[in-house]
């Protein structure tokens, strides 16, 4: 992390925290449930593809179900338990003019025997921790939220400027959660989440999957702001790795 690209990367910072320079970016920030927005950020880009391609966007009022959700309660109720649908749907409303900066997706695997009687996973998401600033007095000020209300402890709470990439990782690593009934009693609101994968164990499957970076997908970060914010802690992994094998 070292290298003069990383050193120019980590010192970047954005010049707004409005500055949005892909418009997909700016709509898909707006939506809160993680599973909506990963279908909205989908179906933009196909959107996109087939604007520049010289089609039509007809097509595209008929595949906006994800904007309302199923109209068969049944399968909303089932997809629901299954796939965690409202992930993210509970987080607080942004304050005005408040923005998400960043976002931590907590998920864990979970276990299920196919007819064959073989053991796969599946990977269920559990919470959203949305990184967010906003402008006042004088100043940014920021605060994380998640599904849950629940209280967190973050450095810096205020800046002047918007934050280096640097500094938001470090708040990524330094940040904790502030109940003592929260389950994240370590420090970090990403790489604690990796080791109680890895104390939980499944992430393991003989046979199947092995491989010890399973347990990093416990918590990935996104941001549409920080646009190398995700490349770090995909570096930031493959050393996890590292260093939990050798222990």
């Amino acid at each position: 992390m070292t290298d003069m690209k990383w050193h120019q990367e980590l010192n970047w910072r954005p010049w707004s925290y409005t500055d949005f320079t892909d418009p997909t970016a700016l709509i898909v920030n707006g939506i809160r449930g993680q599973l909506r927005r990963s279908n909205a950020r989908t179906d933009l880009g196909l959107v996109y593809d087939k604007t520049n391609s010289g089609g039509h966007l007809d097509w595209f009022a008929d595949s906006d179900e994800w904007l309302h959700g199923s109209a068969d309660e049944e399968v909303w109720e089932i997809s629901s338990k299954m796939f965690n649908w409202r992930v993210g749907e509970s987080l607080p409303e942004p304050l005005p003019g408040e923005i998400e900066i960043a976002r931590v997706v907590i998920s864990e695997w979970m276990h299920i025997d196919i007819e064959s009687g073989e053991r796969r996973k599946i990977e269920a998401l559990q919470n959203i921790f949305s990184i967010r600033a906003r402008w006042r007095s004088g100043r940014y000020r920021y605060r994380v939220v998640d599904d849950f209300d629940s209280e967190f402890s973050i450095t810096p709470q205020s800046s002047r400027k918007t934050l280096t990439l640097a500094q938001l990782i470090d708040l990524l690593q330094s940040g904790r959660a502030a109940s003592p009934d929260f389950q994240c009693r370590g420090t970090g609101l990403v790489e604690y989440w990796w080791g109680v994968e890895l104390e939980n164990d499944l992430w393991w499957v003989e046979g199947f999957n092995e491989d010890l970076k399973e347990c990093t997908k416990g918590a990935k970060v996104e941001s549409e702001l920080y646009t190398m914010l995700p490349t770090w802690y995909e570096q930031r992994t493959e050393e996890w790795v590292l260093e939990n094998r050798k222990a």
